[in-house]
């Protein structure tokens, strides 16, 4: 295998788990009874909204994915792989965002990320691929280009009928992995 690659199968329950694309968790994650995170507050604040929300909701999650694993509630392979052509779509046009998708293979990218949902969320697939910190070194992302990526991912998987218990169980995920995407340039 060459270097800097690994061979991932990974649980979304065990909170290792998501796609090389949607490393950046979303901002609008919030419990029921719980004001989501006002745009003005920043993404600090943010992100830790996601985090406690997250927190809070650990349990539900897990049962949900011991019940019925995300990778068939999100339609197996097929079904991932439609999602996440949609958000490679939505990060080409998302003007926060886009620059760093400039130039790419989107199918290529969607397969790749899809294949390493699928590996994370209960599916037989296995990811061979890049590990998230070596993807993302020097690319300078902050917490900002992580919500607005997140946010495209919440709104393609709107787009596509999944469910709130869906939603949070990948949005979730990501926010998990967070350290591994928001690198400083020089790492």
């Amino acid at each position: 295998m060459p270097s800097g690659q690994s061979v991932h199968r990974v649980w979304i329950h065990s909170g290792q788990a998501a796609l090389m694309i949607m490393l950046m968790a979303a901002a609008g994650l919030a419990r029921a009874g719980e004001a989501p995170a006002q745009p003005d507050q920043g993404p600090a604040a943010a992100i830790k909204a996601l985090d406690a929300a997250c927190a809070a909701s650990a349990d539900v999650r897990a049962a949900r994915q011991a019940a019925r694993p995300l990778y068939h509630r999100l339609g197996g392979f097929e079904g991932i792989h439609r999602l996440m052509r949609e958000v490679v779509r939505r990060h080409q046009v998302n003007p926060d965002i886009q620059e760093y998708f400039a130039g790419v293979d989107a199918e290529a990218l969607a397969r790749r990320s899809a294949l390493f949902l699928a590996a994370g969320s209960g599916g037989e697939e296995v990811y061979e691929g890049p590990d998230l910190t070596t993807v993302h070194v020097g690319m300078g992302l902050d917490e900002a280009d992580f919500l607005a990526a997140g946010k495209d991912m919440e709104a393609a998987m709107a787009s596509l009928g999944h469910g709130a218990g869906e939603t949070e169980e990948v949005m979730c995920a990501l926010a998990g992995l967070r350290d591994q995407v928001i690198l400083p340039k020089d790492r």
